[in-house]
């Protein structure tokens, strides 16, 4: 990861349509913890207040993300994948923040306070919270909680990365090469059996027709690799499938797989979703 330039930061900026939008919090949720615990994280109010915001005609919605909820990445990983997708459903483009020193200075898990009635966000709590914010300032913080608020922040941020850009052969190279030029990231080829000359490794799939073999050169993808698949279509998903195993025998991660077109009654891109990948698609038609 690379830090953009103050010209490349413009012109992308520029690019943007004009964002308007808010703060977002359910309604079901007093402070960020409580909007991603276990106990209360409700996506189905979550989709109805953010297709709310939609219906209003914002863009954008700013997120706060608390450190505490990073004591088990996964879990908390995968609800703000939900989220996100929920996100992306109504065009929403959300602003994630990492740390908030407003309001209640000592954040904990749990069950979380009850509304003050006519108090200005009482439950709010701060992120990391005051007591290691003095810490960090008088400097007697230990090292166990700057690397833990260390791991917060990488951990975010290298989850959302893109190393590499990969393709399935053969409409799919014409839209990731463009993909990759724009974002100046390394180009992977996932071609049929015995098109590559190099060590490859190889996965055989069903097509609706027959099956079929996928192969990768060996040295494409390093080890924890984010690799981000596109292709032009998804039907039943076979090769989605196949090209996602092909990037984790590398050793690498599936970032998100990208479509142009999904048949969305032939299921593909649902058992992509129910694995756990993250699907995006820019246009939808039945198959049949």
């Amino acid at each position: 990861m690379t830090q953009w330039t103050k010209d490349k930061a413009d012109s992308w900026y520029g690019k943007q349509p004009w964002l308007v939008g808010c703060n977002f919090l359910p309604s079901s949720a007093i402070n960020q913890l409580e909007m991603f615990q276990d106990e209360t994280f409700d996506i189905d109010l979550i989709n109805k207040e953010i297709g709310w915001a939609k219906d209003l005609g914002f863009n954008s919605l700013r997120v706060y993300l608390h450190d505490l909820l990073w004591d088990d990445p996964n879990n908390f990983s995968n609800k703000l994948d939900t989220f996100l997708d929920v996100c992306s459903t109504n065009s929403i483009k959300p602003i994630l923040v990492l740390f908030d020193d407003c309001h209640r200075p000592y954040p904990k898990k749990g069950r979380q306070p009850l509304p003050v009635t006519g108090v200005h966000n009482s439950g709010w709590k701060q992120s990391p919270g005051m007591e290691l914010v003095h810490a960090i300032h008088d400097e007697t913080i230990t090292p166990a909680e700057l690397i833990r608020l260390e791991t917060f922040v990488k951990g975010i941020l290298k989850k959302y990365k893109i190393d590499k850009i990969a393709a399935i052969e053969s409409r799919g190279f014409v839209f990731a090469s463009a993909v990759s030029y724009l974002m100046k990231k390394p180009f992977i080829l996932l071609r049929k059996k015995n098109k590559l000359p190099g060590d490859t490794y190889s996965v055989d799939f069903q097509l609706e027709y027959g099956t079929a073999t996928i192969e990768v050169h060996k040295d494409s993808i390093d080890k924890n690799d984010s690799v981000l698949i596109i292709d032009d279509l998804i039907a039943t998903g076979g090769t989605a499938e196949a090209a996602a195993r092909l990037v984790e025998m590398s050793k690498g991660k599936v970032a998100a797989f990208i479509f142009v077109i999904n048949l969305f009654d032939l299921g593909g891109c649902k058992n992509l979703i129910k694995k756990g990948y993250k699907v995006e698609n820019l246009m939808e038609f039945p198959g049949h």
